[in-house]
């Protein structure tokens, strides 16, 4: 049987379709997956084993024009991009857990979902691509050249709205990368091992730790790199 995937339906699904084709995610992503009653579940959806990944890829051009005040656009731009996916994430992940089988790869339901996404013991992970900040943020700051969004990970994710800083809930992970960093996040982690290790170990600290920030996704991943265990043989 010959299985139509979608390409994405945005420019910038498009490009996560093709980031995700080109590198582990081949055989095992499809763009667009539909729900039982319709509606479409995430962006692109992935299966590893007992990993379910899911990206939600949202774009939002608030930050076109310069002269507009950017604490406001700021505000307006991560309630859309950021805000609203994280909500629209944490539903993916509880219709996925309750309803495994019920996945489909078109609006219509005629073609059922052609991974198997075991019941019970699965682990999803929830992944934001953010796109439109990052001209706007590295003319925020010349310390950020390559205009990637800072990250924090506490137990109270609300605070000082400070513009390209994102609170995160450290009790109910979302993973948020960038224009910048996705294709550099999915270049160095090609493999469906390296790309899983790299979020449990990621996870793990967000569990671990009060309170985990840092400055791009790309900074995490050489501090990640940097951390090998060699008796353990992994980082």
């Amino acid at each position: 049987m010959v299985i139509k995937k979608s390409d994405g339906q945005t420019k910038t699904e498009q490009f996560l379709s093709r980031v995700c084709d080109r590198t582990f995610l081949r055989l095992w992503s499809y763009p667009n997956p539909f729900k039982s009653d319709g509606k479409e579940l995430c962006d692109l959806i992935a299966v590893f084993e007992n990993h379910v990944f899911l990206f939600f890829d949202r774009e939002s051009r608030k930050f076109d024009n310069p002269e507009k005040d950017i604490q406001l656009q700021w505000t307006r731009w991560e309630k859309e991009v950021i805000q609203k996916q994280i909500t629209t994430a944490h539903g993916a992940a509880r219709y996925i857990a309750e309803y495994p089988d019920k996945l489909f790869l078109d609006q219509s339901k005629t073609t059922a979902f052609p991974i198997p996404i075991p019941s019970g013991n699965i682990s999803i992970h929830k992944i934001v691509v953010a796109h439109g900040a990052e001209e706007a943020c590295k003319n925020f700051s010349e310390d950020n050249i390559y205009g990637s969004l800072a990250i924090t990970y506490s137990d109270t994710p609300s605070g000082v709205d400070m513009p390209f800083l994102v609170r995160l809930d450290r009790n109910n992970p979302v993973h948020v990368f960038d224009s910048h960093n996705l294709e550099i996040i999915l270049g160095e982690l090609d493999t469906f091992y390296d790309f899983t290790r790299y979020l449990i170990e990621k996870e793990d600290a967000i569990k671990r730790y009060d309170y985990l920030s840092y400055c791009g996704e790309e900074d995490l991943l050489a501090h990640y790199f940097l951390g090998y265990d060699p008796k353990e043989k992994r980082y």
